[in-house]
């Protein structure tokens, strides 16, 4: 890991038209995103530590290595006891089968769980994403973040932004 990356850190992400999110990196390219999303800058951790992480994935750390994510501060998280959680692996497009398979991205692993833990995590937004690209992360945080999971649960509401979001392109 790189000097400038530290489990704990915290990093403000700027989204098109000017809001701004916040994700602490929990463990390598895992990172918890906050509930909180505005035009409004935050730069005291403990603000956000309050308002508790609506959403979590994994993403590659490049926007933390060429400083594009501005660092605001680190959060001690075996104090807090912050983890990053097991994961539904979810598709919206074949919604059946995701369920018939009930597998979760855990630890980097692949682990099968019941049909209820399986729903539970899907209903409370616990839904695995990898991004291999960080521009691609802020563009979907920026279509999907707001209405999270909401708007990720349907396909047709998932393709339809996505027609929106290339239209304005």
């Amino acid at each position: 890991m790189l000097s400038n990356k530290k489990y704990g850190n915290v990093y403000e992400i700027l989204l098109t038209a000017g809001k701004y999110v916040y994700a602490c990196l929990i463990s390598e390219k895992n990172f918890g995103i906050f509930n909180y999303i505005s035009k409004n800058k935050i730069s005291d951790v403990n603000i956000l530590l309050h308002k508790g992480f609506k959403m979590y994935s994994a993403c590659d750390e490049m926007n933390i290595d060429n400083n594009t994510w501005k660092y605001i501060g680190n959060i001690d998280l075996e104090s807090e006891g912050i983890t990053f959680p097991d994961l539904a692996i979810y598709l919206a497009w074949n919604v059946s089968h995701s369920y018939q398979n009930s597998q979760v991205m855990s630890n980097g692993n692949i682990k099968g769980v019941s049909f209820d833990t399986y729903d539970t995590l899907v209903k409370s937004g616990r839904i695995y994403g990898f991004f291999a690209k960080p521009s691609t992360f802020e563009m979907w945080l920026s279509m999907f973040f707001e209405d999270y999971p909401e708007g990720v649960l349907d396909f047709r509401i998932m393709s339809e932004r996505m027609k929106e979001y290339k239209n304005r392109q």
